[in-house]
């Protein structure tokens, strides 16, 4: 009864109208069936993108209702007066080769528009290492068929995932609660037990502590993307490779339009380089000369007090973010 309640639930799509799913991917099955449920919906639209669609940072900022106060969110209500039917299949941690291999599954979908947000952490030379290309594992084969030549290192191949792997292929129960799990263990267990014990918590910490914690996450996390920004961008990367190939995937598939997500200009080390990036970047869509295709560049878009770090939108920033994309998808 359970296995067969869960494919209700997947095939009715009432799973994914009671639950947002933003922020996670859990195998390849659940995003099948995600692009399948969307697929027979009215004029889908598709938006493929990291963790700037997600709700991880405003869960860590403790933003009240984090999943009500995403960019996909803001933009599902938004369409409605479009006729569209928007699904992200954004994911924490998605790089280009990911976001390829999802392309290639969107395809097949006819989508009336597909939105691809692109954050300036996708292309930091350390995901052109191969064993850092790809962050799930189960996009590989449809990587291999999307970006023929890509070599992004061993896949993991233990008992335990190949069993994991197995199971959701075979199981609508099984992929379903795995599905599920992150919504209450959010973004991991360890995030999910420390909220639970902060209000028993309260009053040990004292102001200047806090204080001094959070100068101190921040000049760790100015340390971790620092190098991103200074670091010119390369068009034969693996990443500019992926973005072509997933382009290919879903050009003639209606409109899409790619967009630089904005960063804070307080965590842009190094600016010259940044203007430098934006115009590679830039040039590469327009080489591409295919009239279905809009650009738009948003890096610069927002003052620092619209973000909650380098490149997360704060819930003003998001709604702001999600109007302008509607914008976009509308031109």
């Amino acid at each position: 009864m359970a296995e067969l309640g869960s494919r209700w639930a997947v095939g009715s799509g009432a799973l994914y109208r009671r639950f947002d799913f933003t922020g996670t991917l859990t195998s390849l099955s659940e995003l099948r069936d995600r692009i399948a449920w969307t697929a027979s919906r009215p004029r889908p639209v598709f938006v493929l993108g990291d963790s700037v669609l997600g709700a991880t940072a405003l869960w860590e900022h403790r933003i009240p209702s984090p999943r009500r106060q995403t960019v996909p969110a803001y933009l599902a209500v938004g369409a409605q007066a479009d006729g569209w039917s928007v699904t992200s299949l954004a994911a924490d941690g998605l790089l280009l080769t990911d976001l390829a291999a999802i392309g290639r599954e969107v395809e097949a979908a006819a989508p009336t528009r597909v939105l691809v947000v692109l954050n300036v952490r996708m292309f930091a030379p350390e995901f052109g290492e191969p064993a850092k290309a790809l962050s799930r594992d189960f996009l590989r084969p449809v990587l291999a068929a999307a970006l023929p030549g890509s070599d992004p290192g061993a896949a993991s191949d233990t008992l335990e995932e190949r069993l994991s792997a197995a199971s959701s292929r075979g199981s609508y129960l099984m992929r379903t609660t795995r599905q599920l799990q992150p919504l209450w263990y959010f973004p991991t267990r360890r995030d999910a037990f420390r909220r639970m014990l902060e209000p028993s918590r309260g009053g040990e910490e004292s102001g200047g502590d806090q204080s001094t914690d959070a100068d101190v996450a921040e000049a760790a996390l100015h340390l971790k993307v620092d190098p991103y920004y200074r670091s010119r961008w390369d068009p034969s990367s693996l990443a500019f490779r992926a973005l072509a190939a997933l382009l290919d995937e879903v050009r003639g598939r209606g409109r899409v339009v790619v967009v630089l997500s904005p960063q804070n200009p307080e965590f842009v080390a190094d600016p010259e380089t940044f203007e430098w990036n934006r115009r590679v970047l830039d040039a590469f869509v327009a080489s591409r000369r295919d009239p279905s295709l809009v650009y738009r560049d948003f890096g610069d878009r927002y003052p620092s007090d619209r973000f909650l770090d380098h490149c997360h939108l704060t819930p003003q920033g998001n709604r702001e973010y999600a109007e302008a994309l509607l914008q976009s998808l509308r031109s």
